[in-house]
């Protein structure tokens, strides 16, 4: 032994495995920690480890350091960036059948560092074989990973020859291994890439259940922006504001708003944006007659190249709002103004053009044992003309009313003399038929029993005053 307070150094297959399942567990509780109650598939495990792994000796897998060596540190990284930005597809669970025989899906490239996508799943048993190093492929599920760049070029997985085990792998139809390689050192800036995952051949079961690991993605600024809507403020300026993210940082001079009152795509004024807080950006536009309309949308572009626009079709697609006179909306309550309303009741001004979201609380104040209740409404103008809800929104544009109806509901309170036996209180609507509960024949409390003996309405005895009770 070289004690406690030394080093030694061993290697062979018999430390590669601790050192490898080591790994596998680290990372296996740093993806719960991650995702609660969630557990990995044993092709993500595996496939993990391969994508991360650094390349030695020649330029991908080879027969003497398989996939590399194995970085944890970079894996964690890989599950942190896929749990903090689901939407980017770094890590992908998914499945074939007989019936979807292909997936794909779309990425853009960092503009920095290589591609590289791994493809891993756990393939069916197959037929046992008799004799040594039979070289025939015995995939059950064949599965084939392609990348197809904006240009069109398909990129292959890595192969490798059994027949001249030392030669350095290429790229080619993987028919042999259920796991799959595409790295691009040279990625082409711009457009999107393809990502498919295809079945060769029939998938032997229901289905074939894989794990994709995808690096070189790019996380685009995200734009946020409630669009402005229709104004009477001829005068301006017009505050717009959005809420922007780049994982890369922003370049200088972004992002800009984009502006004119033609709704061209291409000849816009350009305002540059100025920082407020977090991630909030704001700029004005200048004041405008009435009866203008006004288009607009975002650029933002960030340190290393990457450019996103909100709307996202922009130019094409613009944001707009038009500077307008106003309208009248009269709010009213029938058969009386009950309750609180939004609007309120009484005459109210709108941008034409503007979507009214009107309401009313379902049930107002109760007074001494009576209150209204919201039936619906009823509206002239924009307003549609009836409905049963609390609720309503509509797009106004010339003189509109809103009439929110009432009914009267009266409430029933029913106790008993042995306290806390019976005691609820139900609400109706006036000349209804209310419902009182049934009050039991017998109960025994505190060692004693009570029998029903009658019961009264406001102080008086029913049924008739004399006769004798009834349940």
């Amino acid at each position: 032994s070289v004690g406690n307070s030394s080093y030694y150094t061993l290697s062979g297959s018999s430390m590669a495995v601790a050192a490898a399942s080591g790994g596998a567990i680290l990372l296996t509780e740093y993806y719960g920690r991650l995702f609660t109650n969630q557990n990995m598939r044993a092709s993500t495990i595996k496939g993990l480890m391969i994508h991360a792994a650094d390349d030695l000796d020649a330029t991908g897998p080879d027969y003497r350091t398989g996939w590399g060596l194995i970085n944890i540190a970079g894996a964690c990284e890989h599950l942190r960036r896929h749990a903090a930005f689901p939407e980017l597809g770094l890590l992908r669970e998914d499945s074939l059948s007989s019936t979807n025989t292909i997936d794909s899906f779309c990425f853009t490239w960092t503009n920095s560092g290589p591609i590289r996508v791994t493809l891993c799943w756990t393939d069916p048993a197959g037929i046992p074989l008799t004799g040594l190093d039979n070289p025939a492929p015995r995939l059950v599920n064949d599965l084939d990973l392609r990348i197809i760049d904006p240009l069109g070029s398909t990129n292959f997985p890595y192969i490798l020859d059994p027949v001249n085990p030392t030669n350095a792998a290429t790229t080619g139809n993987n028919m042999i291994d259920n796991v799959e390689q595409v790295r691009i050192d040279s990625p082409v800036a711009g457009g999107s890439y393809v990502v498919t995952v295809a079945a060769t051949g029939a998938i032997l079961g229901s289905e074939q259940h894989y794990s994709l690991l995808v690096g070189g993605v790019a996380l685009l600024p995200l734009i946020r922006h409630i669009p402005l809507e229709n104004t009477l403020d001829a005068a301006g300026p017009y505050t717009v504001e959005a809420d922007v993210t780049s994982f890369y940082g922003l370049q200088t001079n972004s992002p800009v708003v984009l502006w004119n009152t033609t709704g061209s795509a291409g000849v816009f004024t350009t305002n540059l944006m100025t920082h407020v807080t977090n991630n909030t950006y704001r700029a004005g536009l200048p004041g405008m007659p009435h009866g203008t309309d006004v288009y607009y949308c975002f650029v933002a572009g960030t340190s290393n190249g990457l450019v996103s626009t909100s709307p996202a079709g922009a130019p094409s697609e613009l944001y707009s709002f038009k500077v307008v006179d106003n309208v009248s909306l009269q709010v009213n309550g029938s058969p009386v103004a009950a309750g609180v309303v939004q609007p309120d009741y009484g005459a109210t001004f709108w941008p034409s053009g503007n979507v009214v979201h009107a309401s009313a609380e379902l049930y107002d104040t109760p007074v001494n044992g009576h209150r209204h209740r919201c039936k619906g409404w009823m509206g002239l103008g924009n307003v549609p003309a009836m409905g049963s809800s609390n609720s309503i929104s509509f797009r106004i544009t010339t003189f509109a009313a809103l009439t929110w109806r009432w009914v009267d509901q009266y409430a029933i309170a029913q106790t008993s003399t042995l306290a806390g036996l019976i005691d609820t209180q139900t609400w109706w609507n006036a000349a209804s038929s209310g419902t009182t509960v049934t009050a039991p024949p017998i109960v025994v409390a505190a060692s004693t029993n009570y029998c029903f003996t009658e019961w009264r309405l406001d102080g008086i005895r029913i049924y008739d005053g004399s006769g004798i009770s009834i349940n």
